[in-house]
């Protein structure tokens, strides 16, 4: 398992070629009221959960508006409905998929 560093660019924050068991750098989302994550790559069974939290140590699994845990199967494009102080990916079995958040 390796931890993958977040690269920000103004709205985005990307964690690019995660595989294995391996988890997004916590990155800390304080000023974003809306958020959404684009996903995908190569998943070959395997997942991605978009997680938060609000001290950085004890995670949770987010949520898309209509309660939905926010765990991509697949590629897709989900908001994201909580808001927490931290947010980060982790994968479960992918071969190569990267993570884009988008936040307003």
């Amino acid at each position: 398992m390796a931890t993958i560093e977040v690269v920000v660019d103004k709205q985005l924050a990307t964690w690019a070629n995660m595989a294995g068991s391996d988890e997004g750098e916590a990155f800390g989302d304080v000023d974003a009221m809306d958020r959404s994550v684009h996903v995908f790559g190569a998943f070959t069974g395997g997942s991605i959960t978009i997680e938060g939290s609000h001290d950085g140590l004890i995670w949770a699994t987010l949520h898309d508006p209509q309660g939905n845990a926010l765990v991509f199967l697949a590629a897709g494009i989900e908001q994201v409905l909580e808001a927490s102080k931290h947010i980060r990916p982790v994968a479960a079995g992918v071969a190569s998929v990267t993570v884009i958040l988008f936040r307003v």
